[in-house]
């Protein structure tokens, strides 16, 4: 906890020099798939929400889901993850809760162009990460795990927007080290100026090592309360044979300043 403080202190200390924002609030939530449009230098986003997630009787319950994201210019943003107080419990084992690690990371623009412009070339975004070994002993991976991910997205002159991710990261089980990818694609809809629904898909394929595979479907719908406070809802359910199982829904807030 030591550790987690230090590194609250140290955000709060950056964002002295924060400046109001005057533009919308673009959330990386409710989806699994993260837009490629970093926060403005001087910009601050906190995001926010909680997960229902069951699967064979077991329910994993998330709350937090922190995010702060802190523009500091040349189309960069640094990423603090907060990450959430987990609670596990049912299909008769103990009942196990404790704050998962924290992660950190950055949003690193690589094409910009207004929404006004559309065509075949994506605005482009690379998110490097790593966690940090900071969560409870029940929680924790016990290791930094570093990932990579490039984000893209298009826009075109009606309601339908498409966005995209491709990822790789570190796993490790406790006693072996893996590597897992991954994919995913989500469609959104503007029902108009403040409402906007989406369906994702997302499949997560082993590389080498302990990793394991599984396949998402999800949607949801953002309700834009203000220009910069975004609510959301989604739910989602496991495909294939390693997931086919599993369900979950979840809601929560982005904010801007």
């Amino acid at each position: 906890m030591r550790r987690v403080n230090q590194i609250a202190l140290l955000l709060l200390a950056a964002c002295a020099p924060l400046h109001p924002s005057t533009g919308p609030v673009v959330a990386d939530r409710p989806g699994y798939t993260d837009a490629p449009t970093s926060m403005p230098a001087g910009v601050l986003a906190v995001e926010v929400g909680v997960t229902d997630d069951r699967v064979s009787g077991v329910t994993y319950r998330s709350f937090g889901e922190l995010l702060v994201r802190v523009g500091v210019g040349g189309g960069t943003e640094l990423r603090f993850f907060g990450n959430s107080y987990g609670v596990r419990s049912g299909d008769g084992a103990e009942r196990t809760e404790g704050l998962e690690d924290i992660k950190l990371g950055a949003k690193i623009a690589l094409h910009t162009a207004p929404d006004s412009v559309h065509g075949a070339t994506p605005r482009l975004a690379l998110l490097l990460a790593s966690t940090i070994p900071t969560g409870a002993d029940n929680r924790s991976a016990g290791v930094a795990l570093p990932e990579a991910k490039l984000a893209a997205a298009w826009t075109t002159s009606g309601p339908f927007s498409l966005f995209s991710n491709l990822g790789a990261g570190a796993t490790y089980d406790g006693s072996s080290w893996g590597s897992h990818g991954w994919g995913s694609l989500a469609l959104w809809f503007a029902v108009n100026s403040k409402v906007s629904l989406f369906g994702e898909g997302i499949t997560t394929a082993r590389i080498g090592g302990s990793a394991t595979s599984s396949s998402y479907l999800d949607g949801g719908v953002t309700f834009l309360l203000g220009p910069r406070l975004q609510l959301d809802f989604r739910a989602g359910h496991g495909v294939g044979t390693n997931a086919s199982h599993e369900h979950f829904f979840g809601a929560g807030l982005a904010m801007r300043w």
